[in-house]
């Protein structure tokens, strides 16, 4: 159930093009201070995690592991490709908070 609201919230901002997927480009997305909010798939790699986790804490960033695999995940926000992360802009940040 959690997933699902998770899902569906992550596919809203998706549709209005704000969500950053991947995470070469949530790591960009870090350094450029865009990004309030992390969410990392729950079989994602520990290297991939550890950058991204020590990225946010000196942006002080919010970085939440979801119960969605890489492959949920990807479906959740509507690519082909596995997804080890996403962020979320500021703006989106009370919807996607209150699904997780």
């Amino acid at each position: 159930m959690a997933t699902d609201k998770l899902a569906l919230s992550l596919g809203l901002v998706r549709r209005a093009g704000k969500l950053t997927i991947g995470t070469p480009l949530v790591l960009e997305d870090l350094r450029r201070g865009r990004a309030a909010l992390v969410i990392l798939a729950s079989d994602v790699s520990e290297n991939g995690s550890k950058k991204i986790l020590a990225l946010s804490s000196h942006r002080t960033v919010s970085v939440k592991k979801c119960d969605l695999t890489k492959s949920e995940l990807a479906h959740a926000v509507g690519v082909e490709r596995s997804v080890a992360a996403v962020a979320v802009p500021a703006e989106f940040l009370t919807l996607v908070s209150a699904s997780l």
